[in-house]
């Protein structure tokens, strides 16, 4: 998952580089448990963890850091913000042009494999070149921010929206649109059909929070003083997010991004805990440790897509004749 999308900053967040650093790390272990190593280990129990760190700290940890960083961006008036968004979009389908679509196709050419949907996860490979990842959903939420910024839409606003997004997902989620633009150019908002890894109903909540708490970090006087007074603020927002997983009241699967209102809230409650913990630790000297994370931090969309075609092309080859 990703992602960095914009260029040099005027102010760099050393405590966002250090959750989505740790992030970065998280995204590549769990691609590689669940391409290379997921069916060679019969470990529910693993694979539950592996899904929570996914659900938590990982594609909504990005999605969340892309709002707040628009902030402090040079290029975030909506013009740029829509082209930036649209360059994400196209980068996402060569992304997965070359990623599974065309290595089975070539090898399918020369016989060197058979139908690989025992393990991988489509078939036929169209729909590897037809898949919404993070990418593209990355795109849509900087369009959607870029649309909202255009209409002049007031930063306390934001969060109704959120919430707006967050309420329509079940209702959304509940459309099952047959034929291939149902399933694919509806379904990407809806969450329905097989192409769909990331839906724009959730993701979309994550963006526009950031969006809203990069503006509030921003304006923040004693930069300090707004993350110390984090703690006691999130406790409502765990107990709601606790509640609404428990009773289900939203009537949706919790499943991996598909998440449900409580999921949402909780997990937007983990990394705000996350960002106020390394804001702890980006006062005191530098060390390798969070510099590496920034590293990784700044360089998120490059590893994104190279560690993808690494893993995608060696977990081709374990199915190669």
């Amino acid at each position: 998952m990703i992602l960095r999308v914009a260029r040099p900053q005027t102010k760099r967040n050393r405590e966002f580089d250090i959750v989505r650093g740790i992030a970065v790390i998280l995204m590549v272990a769990q691609h590689l448990w669940l391409l290379i190593f997921a069916g060679r280990f019969n470990t529910p129990v693993l694979n539950y963890f592996v899904l929570i760190l996914g659900n938590f700290l990982v594609a909504p940890v990005f999605l969340f850091l892309l709002g707040a960083n628009i902030v402090s961006s040079r290029r975030n008036s909506p013009r740029q913000l829509f082209f930036r968004g649209l360059k994400l979009i196209i980068l996402g389908y060569v992304l997965s042009a070359l990623r599974f679509f065309l290595p089975i196709i070539l090898l399918q050419h020369f016989g060197l494999i058979n139908n690989p949907e025992n393990i991988l996860y489509k078939w036929p490979p169209i729909f590897y070149l037809l898949e919404i990842d993070i990418f593209q959903i990355a795109g849509l939420s900087l369009a959607g921010i870029a649309f909202l910024k255009w209409r002049k839409v007031k930063t306390d606003y934001y969060l109704a929206v959120a919430l707006l997004v967050v309420l329509l997902t079940p209702i959304l989620h509940r459309f099952n649109l047959a034929g291939f633009f149902g399933e694919y150019f509806i379904g990407v908002f809806t969450g329905v059909g097989s192409c769909i890894l990331f839906p724009f109903f959730p993701c979309f909540f994550y963006s526009v929070v950031g969006f809203y708490f990069g503006n509030y970090l921003a304006e923040a006087k004693d930069k300090g003083l707004f993350y110390r007074s984090i703690p006691l603020k999130m406790i409502p927002v765990i107990i709601l997010g606790t509640i609404f997983s428990l009773i289900n009241l939203d009537f949706s699967n919790s499943s991996y991004i598909h998440n449900s209102f409580g999921w949402s809230l909780l997990s937007v409650a983990i990394i705000i805990y996350s960002l106020f913990s390394a804001s702890l630790i980006t006062h005191l000297p530098k060390t390798k440790i969070p510099d590496f994370l920034a590293y990784l931090s700044r360089n998120v969309t490059v590893i994104y897509f190279c560690q993808w075609l690494l893993i995608a092309w060696l977990a081709i080859a374990t199915i190669i004749k």
